[in-house]
């Protein structure tokens, strides 16, 4: 497995601190869940590869307050500041790339009187405002009300765009057990295996590989239509296809490094589809491979957004209110979760922030994105695929290389 340099944060760190110079700010305390919780620990273990042992998120008993989160103190000139509820003693010597490192009993209160000791006050930004608990938020505020907060959760977007060849070897590894276990978790639903098992098989392959998932996803036949995952909760079920069922699989998490990947296919049990079952899986799998032919540096969000548009009018999504209720995009970054999406914007124009959701920065060679494409027809069913990929200066180096078509 790929163990990244101290170097290698350190750019990192370089990046974030020129992206706090853009936007005016003299400090930044970036918040995460960081243990129990895989979709908002990213951005602690991006800067710091910390995370730490917690079940979860806790309630506040009042002691120990903030389990399973923590927080990366930014300041442009000095190594990042490390706080944590975690006793320091459990962190070994050179397991994280930081500087200070700091515990609290409290760490909502305990980051904003350091914020308050260095003598901050004012231009100080915080990322974590879709991610505190309101209480936490409270407690913060109430420790040091004199610091003029600014919440600005976008401050990272842009320094995690591009990655470095170390950051693009950890997605091809992610991306080839990624394929592996979906690739295994189709052909167990094609043969009419139970949920449990296709998620089973899935699983088994990325935990061999010394990875993690945040879903191994699963569904199948007329409920399909109407819902991603056979359940909710677990987004698998004990039930079994039958022939001609449509099966869909989806794998999806921070499988290596935590690193995201999400690719997703869909066929029918027994392989024998009828002609509105490949109809609508074989439109839907065009959308995805021609969507993802046309990413290449310089391009935008907004260029393969209202290309994707043609194609979705094309096979006739537009028609369908449930294929518009699902997931109106054509793909989205990827990286230490989802990153800005390219939506359907036939549907998604008007709501659009260039800012936040980037749909004009051009793309360059070292992102690493999706396509995607989610198909309804009354007759055939839902079907919906995904593509995990690397732009490169020439075009697209695949990622997730499970067959699309299993017929």
């Amino acid at each position: 497995m790929i163990r990244f340099t101290r170097d290698e944060y350190e750019a990192r760190w370089k990046k974030v601190h020129a992206e706090m110079k853009r936007l005016g700010f003299e400090a930044a305390v970036i918040w995460s869940r960081s243990g129990g919780g895989y979709d908002r620990a990213g951005n602690v273990l991006w800067l710091t590869d910390y995370a730490t042992h917690a079940s979860g998120q806790e309630p506040n008993f009042g002691w120990n307050v903030g389990s399973s989160f923590a927080a990366v103190l930014m300041r442009p000139g000095y190594e990042p500041e490390l706080h944590t509820i975690e006793s320091l003693a459990g962190i070994p010597d050179g397991t994280v790339a930081c500087g200070e490192k700091h515990q609290h009993d409290n760490l909502a209160a305990g980051v904003a009187q350091r914020v308050r000791g260095l003598g901050l006050t004012e231009n100080i930004c915080y990322v974590g405002d879709d991610t505190l608990p309101v209480d936490f938020h409270r407690l913060m505020i109430a420790a040091a009300p004199e610091i003029r907060w600014t919440p600005c959760d976008h401050l990272l977007y842009r320094p995690q765009l591009i990655k470095s060849p170390a950051e693009l070897d950890a997605y091809r590894e992610a991306g080839e057990v990624a394929g592996k276990a979906l690739g295994a978790m189709m052909e167990a639903l094609i043969g009419g295996e139970m949920e449990t098992e296709a998620a089973a098989r899935a699983a088994g392959i990325i935990m061999r590989a010394g990875g993690g998932f945040h879903r191994v996803s699963v569904n199948h036949g007329p409920a399909s239509r109407a819902q991603m995952w056979s359940d909710p909760f677990y987004s698998f079920s004990k039930s079994r296809p039958q022939n001609g069922d449509i099966v869909r699989g989806w794998v999806y998490g921070p499988i290596m490094h935590g690193y995201w990947i999400d690719p997703g296919r869909t066929a029918v049990c027994g392989n024998k589809p009828s002609a509105a079952q490949k109809r609508v899986i074989e439109d839907c799998a065009m959308v995805v491979e021609e969507v993802r032919a046309m990413y290449k540096p310089g391009l935008t969000a907004r260029d393969i957004g209202r290309a994707g548009d043609k194609l979705a009018q094309k096979v006739g999504f537009f028609d369908s209110e449930q294929g518009l209720g699902q997931w109106p995009i054509y793909g989205h970054g990827t990286g230490t979760f989802w990153q800005f999406p390219v939506p359907v914007f036939a549907k998604e124009a008007e709501t659009l922030d260039p800012e936040i959701q980037l749909v004009d920065t051009p793309y360059q060679a070292g992102m690493v994105v999706s396509s995607e494409f989610f198909l309804s027809d009354p007759e055939g069913g839902s079907a919906a695929f995904e593509q995990n990929f690397i732009i490169t200066e020439t075009g697209q180096e695949l990622l997730t290389k499970t067959p699309m078509i299993w017929w």
